[in-house]
C-alpha cells in the first residue's frame, strides 16, 4: 500500500481559523460589522478549505470534525461547508480504518460520525423548512 507523505494542511488551517474566530469574538472588532473585517472573511475561507479539502490523516479528519462541532449545535444550523467537512472526514476515517489496527476505536468513531450525520440531516431538514416558510412569506 502506497502512502502519501505530504503534510496534511488541516491542522495549520484549523489553528489559523481558531485564532481568527477568537479575534472575531473578542473586543478587537468593536462596533464594526463582521462583513467589513478581513479576519472574518479569512475565517470563512479557512472553513471552506478545511471542509472541502479531503484530509490525508486522522488529525486532518479531526480538524474537519472540530469545524462541524463549532457549528452543529442546537443553537445554529449547518451550511454546505459543514456538509463537505463531514463527508470528507467520514471518507478519510473509512480509508484510514484499513491502515489502523485498533478496530474498537474506529468502530466508536464510525458510530460517532453516523450520529453526527443523523443530527446534520435533521438540521438540514429544519433549515429547508424555515427557508421554505420565509420564501412563502415573501411571496
Amino acid at each position: 500500500m502506497q502512502h502519501d507523505h505530504q503534510p496534511d494542511p488541516h491542522p495549520a488551517w484549523l489553528a489559523e481559523w481558531q485564532r481568527l474566530i477568537d479575534w472575531c469574538n473578542g473586543p478587537e472588532p468593536g462596533d464594526r460589522d463582521m462583513q467589513d473585517c478581513p479576519e472574518w472573511h479569512r475565517s470563512l475561507e479557512l472553513e471552506e478549505l478545511i471542509g472541502s479539502t479531503p484530509a490525508r490523516t486522522l488529525a486532518g479528519a479531526l480538524c474537519q470534525l472540530r469545524i462541524m462541532r463549532q457549528w452543529c449545535t442546537k443553537e445554529s444550523l449547518p451550511n454546505d461547508t459543514c456538509d463537505a467537512a463531514l463527508e470528507n472526514a467520514m471518507a478519510t476515517v473509512e480509508r484510514l480504518a484499513g491502515e489502523v489496527t485498533v478496530p474498537m476505536v474506529l468502530q466508536q468513531m464510525t458510530n460517532l460520525l453516523r450520529d453526527i450525520t443523523a443530527l446534520f440531516g435533521e438540521q438540514q431538514e429544519e433549515l429547508r423548512r424555515i427557508h421554505g416558510e420565509r420564501e412563502e412569506e415573501a411571496a
